[in-house]
């Protein structure tokens, strides 16, 4: 067993970090379409429903993916390589809390539906922003190198709204 204390591999951050990406932007593209098709016969509990069961699928998609080439690859640090994708995985669920609480408002009568769902899209740009910054801080670029990373990422989320928007 390793010490808590230890620092994680580079492999494991990017990984932290390429799970959350995924998942941030599945759950943006989810939302939106959620958004773009909201209709006053629209059960309050439908979008948080959807949303749940897409971060699920995800979630259990990318874990047997990496159980099944790890299998396939017949690692011998397989054990320890899956507990660390285990908690790579971790943050596809992670990147679906708060727009999923945001939609539990909704469907508890807290918050309209629209507002929730476009509440929801926002937040998931704002952490990819985060996201982004995290991982240029650890690489430990330039500030204007690192800037324009970060602004890369949330064009792209930009991007995927504008896209999304533009569609319905």
């Amino acid at each position: 067993m390793s010490d808590a204390s230890e620092e994680p591999s580079a492999e494991h951050v990017a990984a932290v970090l390429r799970e959350r990406v995924y998942g941030s932007i599945t759950f943006l593209s989810t939302l939106l379409v959620l958004a773009g098709s909201l209709e006053p016969s629209t059960s309050r509990w439908e979008p948080a429903l959807t949303l749940a069961v897409t971060a699920a699928g995800l979630w259990a998609a990318s874990v047997f993916a990496e159980y099944f080439a790890a299998l396939a690859a017949r690692s011998h640090e397989e054990g320890r390589a899956s507990r660390m994708h285990l908690r790579a995985t971790g943050q596809i669920l992670e990147a679906a809390v708060l727009p999923l609480l945001l939609l539990v408002a909704a469907g508890l009568g807290l918050l309209p539906v629209g507002v929730a769902a476009w509440a929801a899209i926002w937040v998931l740009v704002a952490s990819m922003a985060f996201i982004a910054l995290l991982a240029v801080r650890r690489a430990g670029l330039p500030w204007w190198k690192g800037l324009v990373l970060i602004l890369a990422l949330v064009v792209l989320a930009l991007l995927v709204v504008g896209v999304k928007s533009l569609a319905h």
